[in-house]
């Protein structure tokens, strides 16, 4: 039997498809990836075969066998073979499916469509090699695979509107019952595996843990972002701080001092004028605005927020309210600046920073501790999160 093969191409943007679809009878567009078939998948029972541009089959469980061995192409980590079939058929299952059509950074595919698109399947994969590759358990990898099963329509945007932006945790409260709701209790029964204790990410200490921990989930993210979106860091960089990261007493450490300064420097980096650039934060607070709206006044259901970026839009765009679409129509065209002294909105994210343990004479010592140059960095990237991010929008007449 032939393997499977899949290309993750988590560099692929959504808006150089060079596609942009209107939707029906309203001005509020938004970029959508189309996805093409292989030609030759429909004739094919267990084998598919994917181009380097096409992502693994969206949204729908195989209904032929899993394939018994599985390459993936990752941008960030190479080929990778994957021969374990209950990884196999988790990839290919419908909860993962949806996790395609959901942008990893919220509102980022319309406040900066030229940045390219990472999916939260993308990053969920990638967390599962990370695992892997760093010889975790194989309970450890299905748990890093399945992490952010539970994430709403635009990610983090659902903590804008009801949630907490400081913790960025709503969607936790929902993976047990996402996963209930799916076919993956009947998988994880059918290998044996415990599923109150998969659904748990705070189980597997290589996979999560909290600030300034480094985990598999802050690797990853980090690496995808970085690289892909920002151009902060590059592949000769990546392969520099892979090759000098260890797991030690289970703890992610690094070998050389340098490795980790590169890492912990370009997180905050990154962080600043990545995750938290002015576009990005007021687009977070904008389309959070209009969902708070839209939840306040009956018109969208929590249902409709475990659907996808895609179909939740369209729905907010049909929306007859005014201020919702007030705040769509601001989304599609702001500009905006950081003022201290006059500004609009306020931004207050979640803290997001590391500060990396070193092996150095058999003890495990924060970079902090060994870099005063890095603590003082470290100090005021705190700070500077924690005043919260003041914006002034400067186009309101044009709007």
């Amino acid at each position: 039997m032939k393997p499977l093969i899949i290309a993750i191409p988590p560099n692929t943007p959504s808006h150089q498809d060079g596609r942009m679809r209107r939707i029906k009878n309203k001005s509020v567009s938004f970029p959508f990836v189309e996805r093409k078939r292989n030609k030759r998948e429909a004739n094919t029972t267990r084998k598919r075969i994917l181009k380097e541009d096409t992502p693994l089959v969206g949204g729908r469980e195989s209904k032929t066998p899993p394939a018994e061995t599985l390459f993936i192409n990752d941008r960030i980590y190479g080929r990778t073979k994957i021969t374990e079939p209950v990884l196999i058929e988790l990839i290919n299952s419908k909860p993962m499916g949806r996790l395609k059509r959901i942008d990893q950074h919220g509102a980022q595919s319309i406040a900066r469509p030229e940045i390219p698109l990472i999916t939260r399947f993308d990053h969920s994969v990638g967390v599962m090699i990370l695992l892997k590759k760093f010889k975790a358990s194989l309970e450890a990898q299905i748990a890093g695979l399945l992490h952010d099963i539970s994430h709403s329509a635009f990610s983090h945007v659902i903590d804008y509107a009801i949630g907490d932006s400081r913790t960025g945790d709503w969607h936790e409260k929902f993976v047990k019952k996402v996963l209930n709701q799916s076919a993956i209790p009947k998988i994880l029964k059918k290998y044996h595996l415990d599923l109150e204790r998969v659904a748990e990410a705070k189980n597997y200490k290589l996979l999560e843990l909290p600030e300034p921990n480094l985990c598999a989930d802050r690797i990853d993210y980090f690496f995808r972002d970085s690289y892909v979106c920002y151009n902060f860091l590059t592949k000769r960089q990546i392969r520099i701080i892979l090759n000098n990261l260890k797991v030690i007493n289970g703890e992610w450490s690094f070998t050389k001092k340098a490795a980790a300064k590169l890492m912990a420097k370009t997180f905050i980096k990154t962080a600043k004028h990545g995750w938290y650039h002015p576009k990005n934060s007021m687009g977070f607070l904008i389309l959070g605005q209009a969902i708070k709206i839209a939840l306040a006044k009956k018109l969208i259901k929590e249902k409709d927020l475990f659907s996808d970026d895609k179909t939740l839009f369209r729905k907010l765009s049909t929306l007859k309210q005014l201020d919702v679409q007030k705040e769509l129509r601001l989304l599609r065209s702001f500009k905006v600046r950081i003022n201290y002294q006059e500004y609009d909105r306020r931004s207050r994210p979640k803290s997001r920073a590391v500060d990396p343990y070193i092996s150095s004479r058999n003890r495990l010592i924060r970079l902090s501790a060994m870099d005063y140059e890095f603590k003082k960095d470290l100090n005021r990237f705190k700070k500077y999160i924690q005043a919260g991010i003041p914006m002034q929008i400067t186009n309101h007449f044009d709007i």
